[in-house]
């Protein structure tokens, strides 16, 4: 709780800028740990707004889209993100990116998981598959299949790893334990100046790993 955060001598929960404690001592508040971009290893900015520009509730081809430009100033050109229900059966998110024009992007995407039960990764079709119990402690298998636009804006091709998010914390004994969690860390470079679009489709088992769909993001 608080007031056991309060006791480690960290600084105050409750102030809202970067240099705040909950932002940068605290993984689950920040960037690093909630399904969401991190490039060159820093935080967002905080002081900034990203504005939803597009969307749809088609019962088919739901998504809404966010201009994170701002979000990312100083570390990127450019950013949007998508994140879209498809067929009421498989989850799509879609990131355009543009690295900045005077040096690379080093991207990372932590996305934080209870899938304990299993993980591979497949490097010839960039696939990740995910093992985990549902309530009736039958395993259950999720791919999730990433797909780049531009080969030659990231032609060192992706990295996923899996790793407990208990051992991500830097004050373990200030956060909650978060067992059975992991971050699955997908890592990719954007050479300066270029675009990517990557696409991560995340698939039960009944939809095929070759499924596709058009961009979201215009």
């Amino acid at each position: 709780g608080y007031s056991k955060i309060a006791s480690l001598g960290l600084g105050s929960m409750f102030d809202m800028d970067a240099k705040a404690m909950r932002w940068n001592k605290l993984t689950r508040y920040n960037n690093f740990a909630h399904s969401t971009l991190t490039i060159g290893g820093k935080f967002q900015n905080l002081e900034t707004k990203a504005d939803f520009i597009k969307h749809s509730g088609e019962s088919d081809r739901m998504f809404a889209v966010a201009d994170l430009s701002s979000t990312y100033g100083g570390q990127l050109a450019s950013a949007k993100r998508a994140v879209a229900l498809v067929d009421n059966s498989y989850i799509v998110v879609e990131d355009l990116l543009k690295a900045l024009s005077t040096s690379d992007a080093e991207v990372v995407w932590n996305l934080t998981t209870k899938a304990a039960a299993g993980f591979t990764f497949d490097q010839a079709s960039n696939t990740v598959t995910l093992k985990c119990k549902n309530g009736s402690s039958q395993t259950m298998t999720v791919n999730m299949k990433v797909v780049f636009d531009n080969p030659d804006a990231t032609p060192d091709g992706i990295t996923v790893t899996r790793t407990a998010v208990n051992d991500e914390l830097k004050y373990p004994s200030a956060e909650t334990a978060a067992a059975n969690h992991y971050f699955v860390r997908i890592s990719y470079k954007i050479k300066k100046g270029m675009t990517q679009r990557m696409k991560v489709y995340i698939l039960p088992s009944t939809v095929s790993t070759s499924t596709t769909t058009n961009n979201f993001i215009d």
